[in-house]
């Protein structure tokens, strides 16, 4: 009898090992073959089973029409209710894309078509992410996220304590980020001042059927801001103190909103030394375009009335065009760069200077495409000068 006991008790030990490896084997087996099924080609280095469901190790994920599209996690901690995946957590998650809008599409059509897998997930977690994106937002354009923390589930809890990347030939931040989705409401929050990490200076709010865009930045220098100098016209080495106050909403194909920029101690055309500018407006309607209504602007000693368009949304546009009010002479020659002799002649004391300038310009902003940005001025004289 003890020997037959031993016996049973031998293959039952040998069936509890059998199903020891070859559960983690087969749970790798199906991952990897459900992924492959949508275009992705995945690695797992290896896997065990836990005490809760299979821990996976030295994952590596990548698209297979999207070149350079990968994604690394050292663990990924599998919890299984029954055979169906519960929870997933992925520690030392590294995912680089570099080419973000050709993936767009392939994403979002994987994303469209989820597994039966991915559908049993009840809550995704990682923590400490590296997020490496090129081509973010058009051209010359990059986006790195690290120390980016996740709970994925009914509700979305997202953090990132430190986001940087590059506008053309500028970099940007670092940033503090945070995304929280509760039911259909997606609010995000990003606070621009390291001084001041918990204080946002852009917050946007999403539903099915509207938008708010919000932005409140008190005066301060840009730099502290971590904003990129070439989005702005700017040289590398200027650092002019800017505030701006805007808001924006959209809903069922319908905008509103309104901005006041305001910039001190800008280089600005012909003016040699650093001048003041303001740019405001209005606009409302249908469209992705939108005209300017109640528009305002200051260059220095000029001012006026600016007109233009607007595309509102995540990644604004402004066409804006001005001209402003006469202003005598004297007023543009006190503070303008005048070459040669004239330059000379007009600054003398003794010069009676008569006559009016006008100053016409256009200001171009394009949040997805900064290199396109620019601020461009011509002064108009009619001016005449006598010698006393």
């Amino acid at each position: 009898m003890r020997r037959a006991i031993l016996v049973v008790g031998a293959v039952v030990a040998v069936a509890i090992l059998a199903v020891f490896f070859a559960v983690p084997e087969i749970a790798r087996r199906r991952a990897i073959s459900d992924a492959k099924a949508r275009g992705v080609t995945f690695t797992i280095a290896k896997a065990r089973l836990t005490g809760s469901g299979v821990r996976f190790f030295d994952l590596e994920a990548r698209l297979d029409k999207v070149p350079g599209a990968v994604a690394h996690a050292k663990e990924a901690n599998v919890e299984l209710s029954g055979l169906s995946p519960r929870e997933l957590t992925l520690q030392g998650l590294d995912v680089s894309i570099p080419d973000l809008l050709a993936a767009l599409p392939q994403l979002e059509a994987q994303r469209a078509t989820g597994t039966a897998i991915e559908n049993d997930l009840q809550r995704i977690v990682f923590k400490d992410a590296l997020v490496h994106l090129a081509r973010f937002a058009g051209e010359s354009t990059s986006l790195e996220v690290a120390g980016a923390t996740a709970e994925i589930g009914d509700e979305t809890h997202l953090r990132a304590d430190k986001v940087t990347g590059t506008l053309g030939a500028s970099p940007f931040g670092p940033w503090k980020v945070v995304v929280d989705r509760e039911r259909e409401m997606l609010t995000t929050r990003i606070a621009m001042d390291p001084s001041k990490p918990e204080v946002p200076q852009v917050s946007i709010g999403q539903t099915p059927s509207a938008t708010n865009l919000d932005i409140n930045a008190p005066r301060t220098h840009l730099r502290a801001l971590g904003l990129p100098f070439s989005a702005f016209g700017l040289a590398a080495d200027e650092d002019p103190e800017i505030e701006v106050d805007a808001s924006s909403m959209s809903t069922n194909g319908e905008s509103a909103g309104a901005m006041l920029f305001q910039s001190w101690g800008a280089h600005v055309g012909p003016f040699p030394n650093p001048i003041d500018v303001k740019v405001g407006g209005k606009w409302k309607g249908q469209g992705e375009s939108l005209a300017v209504r109640d528009g305002v602007f200051q260059v220095g000693p000029f001012g006026g009335s600016l007109r233009g368009n607007v595309r509102s949304g995540l990644a604004p546009r402004l066409d804006f065009a001005f001209d402003s009010e006469p202003i005598p002479c004297g007023d543009f020659a006190s503070q303008a760069a005048q070459p040669g002799l004239i330059g000379a002649i007009l600054q003398r004391k003794t010069t009676a200077v008569t006559g009016t300038v006008v100053l016409t310009g256009s200001l171009v902003f394009d949040a997805s495409n900064p290199a396109e940005n620019r601020l461009d001025v011509k002064p108009s004289a009619d001016c005449s000068f006598t010698l006393r």
